[in-house]
């Protein structure tokens, strides 16, 4: 991960020296340079999707003026925040999401410097491509897809069961959360399908718009109807929950289920000989 961060900061924030782990800098060491501090892991409950962890990085300067780390603050955010960044030891993908500024500005007279600490989240993009074995998660993808087309000239991409290492903004992730069956006849079941739907953006105000778009499409159409091969999935839409205040990386804002039915495929064995109580054999005519 820091070498990863390392590279990006340094090739896309000019003024920045050089990136380090906290043990590393002195009071000589060339300003302005950055320090990548890891905070402690996050437990994630099982509602959440991907590995998260916290990082501070610390931004540190001349005692001049506190100008000059807003600049810096600045384009360190525009250069990581919500950029799918490959670590060069793992080559593994993550992605940054900013989350403030952790603490408040330091100003140390013996070392003639200033610092401040600005919080990330640091998201693990697990997934390869962007395919599912899950048929109702490829079906409402596919719908999501259809209604968010070049929505304001907008490109949105719809992700499947988890992020996705060519993660770019604004995007939407589906993925199944819950399923329950019940059996309602003989050959008949009655499937209840819960989903997340994540909209992710840096533009506050466009989540809104999206995650209203989505929701009263839904709400409209009720119906998702998929052809295939010649079969039918008919999508029912029983129940739909949004929490704008819910992490959207990790949690998603909107929580659907969709009902649909199934027939029981049995395999049923022709007769071929039958026996009296005897144990004879009947003959046939008999």
């Amino acid at each position: 991960m820091r070498s990863g961060l390392r590279k990006v900061l340094l090739e896309n924030v000019s003024k920045i020296k050089e990136v380090y782990e906290p043990s590393v800098p002195n009071k000589e060491t060339e300003r302005p340079f950055v320090v990548i501090e890891q905070v402690a892991d996050t437990e994630n409950n099982q509602a959440t999707i991907g590995s998260e962890r916290k990082i501070n990085i610390w931004i540190y300067n001349d005692r001049t003026s506190f100008q000059e780390l807003d600049i810096l603050q600045k384009e360190i955010i525009n250069a990581i925040n919500f950029k799918s960044i490959e670590d060069g030891d793992t080559k593994n993908y993550f992605a940054c999401i900013y989350k403030g500024v952790s603490s408040s500005d330091i100003s140390d007279v013996e070392w003639d410097i200033i610092a401040r600490p600005i919080s990330f989240s640091i998201i693990a993009l697990e997934k390869l491509d962007n395919k599912t074995s899950d048929k109702e998660v490829e079906v409402v993808s596919s719908y999501l897809e259809n209604i968010l087309k070049n929505k304001n000239g907008v490109t949105i991409n719809v992700f499947k069961d988890n992020w996705n290492q060519n993660l770019t903004t604004p995007c939407v992730l589906c993925r199944t959360t819950k399923t329950e069956r019940t059996i309602k006849a003989n050959n008949l079941i009655e499937i209840d399908k819960t989903m997340k739907i994540h909209v992710v953006d840096m533009d506050n105000d466009r989540v809104i718009q999206i995650l209203e778009h989505i929701e009263n499409k839904l709400i409209s159409d009720r119906k998702i109807v998929y052809k295939s091969d010649g079969n039918t999935l008919k999508l029912t839409l029983s129940k739909l929950i949004e929490d704008r205040d819910s992490d959207m990386l990790t949690l998603g804002q909107i929580s659907v289920t969709f009902r649909n039915y199934a027939s029981i495929k049995k395999n049923i064995n022709p007769i071929n000989k039958i026996y009296d109580n005897k144990g004879l054999k009947i003959k046939k005519g008999n």
